[in-house]
């Protein structure tokens, strides 16, 4: 789970962000591509 403290936005709100904890920051992972990652293994 991710927090930014101090902004109210709605979590969709984030779905086409980029992600920039990953190791390449450049590889243009975005939060959609994390979450849908996360339900295709864990919930099948």
């Amino acid at each position: 789970m991710w927090t930014i403290p101090g902004n109210d936005a709605y979590a969709f709100a984030y779905w086409h962000d980029p992600i920039k904890d990953t190791l390449l920051v450049s590889s243009g992972w975005l939060v959609k591509d994390r979450v849908i990652g996360y339900f295709s293994q864990y919930l099948k």
